[in-house]
């Protein structure tokens, strides 16, 4: 059995704008969804949840959006490590 060393690490996750951008449409269509499911519920905990999903949803769109306009302002499509 081949045990892992410090010589074996895992290469770096690099993402790119086409990632970021992909993951931006990704939070678009949970945040249509979400507030299709918000309008439909009844139940009081069951909203709450949906509003919290939103804002989350909100802050990973506000950071995603960030990520893709730094690709854009530096004129690069490079990949950039994480």
């Amino acid at each position: 059995m081949k045990r892992h060393t410090e010589e074996t690490e895992f290469a770096p996750v690099v993402r790119d704008e086409a990632y970021y951008a992909g993951e931006l449409r990704d939070c678009l269509a949970r945040t249509r969804r979400n507030e299709e499911l918000f309008d439909l519920e009844t139940d009081p905990e069951l909203i709450e949840a949906h509003i919290y999903r939103r804002l989350a949803l909100q802050c990973e769109y506000r950071y995603l959006l960030r990520q893709v306009r730094s690709f854009r302002q530096t004129g690069t499509r490079q990949a950039a490590p994480v």
